[in-house]
């Protein structure tokens, strides 16, 4: 054998060692990042299962308008997640990949985490309905941006209406689905049930007039309980109708005059051009806010200034 074709098998069996050796530690390293990466997130949901967070599933399907469904998780195991759902949810969501997302308080204000995964199953109503999850391929952090805040003259809002929400009563996609609302209230009109006491871009303050402070509240408002809310409002001179789904975030008493203010985080919004009667839901962002109210309070800000 020449000397040159010995250096030549030399020179080759070294690359191959090489490559061979290069992507083991690549695949060692890659082995070794994920599962570090696994034991993070799961660390973060186990927290989310104890503490009882309410999470919100958003499929990746423009066929539901892209929103979103509350549930809270019962299970966390090494593959899966199991949540048990405060939202009727179709079994035809299955196998459809979605964004996991809650929100947690740290020093810095609200933070989220947004986990992506895959609706794997959903399971009957026996003893509840529950969806099982893939466990998440991957996670992105921030903080919730805060909005401003302001009270809209009474004479901007032509009509305030306020429904629960219950797993008989799914999320309405034609006004024909929409029955009655528990409590309304015109412009205008003597002694209102409800009023609206502050409102931004991501969510709103309604306010419930009582008797007395000792009077019960007229619908649930425990917290994380949803609403469903239609508010008309104008802006430059135009009606604006806008639906939101809500979630209960915070009440307080008001002692003079007595009332129950609760502090609503909108969840899906949507909204009503003239001539229509089909409703689109948009998942509502807690970093972008609803734009249709955020356009309203802006316009608000600027005339006031």
């Amino acid at each position: 054998m020449s000397p040159l074709l010995i250096i030549s098998l030399s020179l080759i069996a070294g690359l191959i060692l090489f490559t061979i050796g290069y992507f083991w530690q690549k695949h060692a390293h890659s082995r070794y990042s994920k599962k570090h990466f696994n034991k993070i997130i799961h660390s973060i949901l186990d927290e989310a299962l104890l503490s009882r967070e309410i999470f919100e599933i958003e499929p990746d399907a423009p066929e539901v308008g892209y929103r979103s469904y509350r549930g809270q998780l019962e299970n966390l195991e090494k593959d899966k997640l199991v949540f048990r759902m405060l939202d009727p949810i179709a079994h035809s969501l299955t196998s459809t990949p979605a964004y996991l997302l809650f929100r947690a308080k740290d020093q810095a204000g609200q933070q989220y985490f947004k986990f992506c995964c895959e609706i794997r199953k959903v399971i009957p109503e026996e003893p509840f309905q529950a969806v099982e999850m893939s466990f998440p391929i991957s996670m992105e952090i921030g903080h919730k941006r805060t909005f401003s805040r302001v009270t809209p003259p009474q004479s901007s809002i032509r009509l305030l209406s306020l429904w629960t929400i219950t797993p008989q009563q799914p999320m309405p996609l034609t006004l024909e689905q929409v029955g009655p609302p528990v409590l309304a209230a015109k412009r205008g009109a003597a002694s209102p049930p409800l009023f609206l006491a502050d409102i931004s871009a991501s969510g709103m303050a309604i306010g419930f007039p009582l008797e007395s402070k000792d009077a019960p509240p007229p619908v649930d408002l425990e917290r994380g309980s949803p609403l469903f809310c239609l508010l008309v409002f104008e802006m430059d001179g135009q009606p604006v109708t806008f639906w939101a789904t809500c979630s209960v975030n915070n009440t307080r008493l008001k002692e003079t005059p007595p009332a129950f203010l609760v502090g609503l985080e909108f969840t899906n919004w949507a909204l009503l051009q003239p001539g229509e009667r089909s409703l689109k839901w948009f998942h509502a962002s807690p970093l972008k806010g609803v734009d249709p109210i955020l356009r309203w309070v802006e316009s608000l800000s600027r005339h006031h200034h």
